[in-house]
């Protein structure tokens, strides 16, 4: 049995639940891979999952799915994604009322332990400095006393694929390196001891509203004695209380990090790179906005896949 991860690389739940929902139907998916540019195939069938994790900013379009999908006997938690910026560091997402209102309609169909907020990325800019972030980070974690149990922080990370719209802003922002030689014109490193600073106060802040914070692929503000637990965006132990009778399968999983910090165990994610139209700058799984929603505009909820690549075989073709 395998732990589906849906989706690291889009919001499936937001813009793709009839995909995933006739794809369940079928009993398997193909996935495409962005390198080879080739498909492998996914199992769907409920033998198979283990646990689905879905990952959103908009639960609400997903919520008539989510209800046939446990009908059937499946099982999942979220990670769902809940910040105060709005534009210009996220173009088109949902309302803060409809996040809100969407994690509200999950706690109550699942229990709050198998709702995570996420507050993340943390983008400390000139428009958005550490004083703005302490007061937004308090109203939203007395919204979300409750209806969530943790919530996983992380700072922004400059990466290939979105330094120039961070520095498209125009505003100075500080960011965690994840790799060498990137220089991005507006951009300052945000130092370690200033990020565990930053961390502990913040888990201060989620105490008082029953929140425990969790730090996501940054190994620096772990630090339990401040109350900054290290995240498992894929948990083991959250996946054994939420199939208890599938201990077994559950207790096989192996650590499985995605990148340095991280503390995810090992999972298969179904989605797909540059296809969510969402327009966040910082995110790191699309070029633009405007390359997602043209996948998007192509995208058939009847397709195997929930990308195929243009002028090659389709995944029926090259996986049946």
């Amino acid at each position: 049995m395998r732990v589906i991860s849906a989706s690291r690389r889009t919001d499936i739940p937001a813009f793709y639940g009839d995909w995933l929902e006739n794809r369940v139907a079928a009993g398997w998916c193909a996935v495409p891979n962005h390198i080879s540019r080739k498909y492998y195939c996914v199992s769907l069938r409920p033998e198979d999952v283990l646990a689905f994790v879905f990952w959103t900013r908009n639960a609400t379009p997903f919520l008539r799915s989510l209800r046939r999908l446990l009908d059937k006997g499946y099982r999942g938690y979220f990670q769902y994604t809940i910040t105060p910026y709005g534009k210009p560091f996220e173009l088109s997402g949902p309302s803060e009322a409809q996040a809100l209102e969407g994690i509200a309609a999950l706690s109550d169909l699942l229990e709050p332990e198998f709702v995570q907020w996420r507050y993340d990325p943390i983008i400390i800019s000139d428009v958005t400095p550490w004083y703005w972030h302490l007061a937004q980070f308090e109203r939203l974690a007395e919204e979300m006393m409750g209806r969530a149990s943790t919530c996983v922080i992380s700072f922004a990370q400059l990466y290939a694929k979105n330094r120039s719209a961070l520095d498209s802003l125009g505003c100075a922002y500080r960011y965690v390196p994840v790799a060498e030689g990137l220089r991005p014109k507006h951009g300052t490193v945000l130092p370690a001891a200033e990020r565990r600073t930053l961390a502990s106060e913040l888990a201060r802040i989620g105490a008082r509203y029953g929140l425990r914070v969790a730090a996501c692929c940054d190994s620096a503000l772990v630090d339990e004695s401040a109350g900054v637990f290290q995240s498992h965006c894929i948990d083991r132990d959250l996946i054994l209380r939420l199939r208890p009778e599938a201990a077994y399968s559950a207790a096989r999983l192996c650590e499985k990090p995605t990148r340095a910090g991280c503390g995810c165990f090992e999972s298969v994610d179904i989605g797909a790179y540059d296809t969510c139209p969402f327009g966040c700058v910082y995110c790191y799984a699309s070029k633009s906005q405007a390359s997602a929603k043209a996948n998007l505009a192509r995208h058939n909820p009847t397709r195997p896949a929930l990308f195929e690549f243009q002028g090659k075989p389709s995944p029926d073709e090259e996986l049946l």
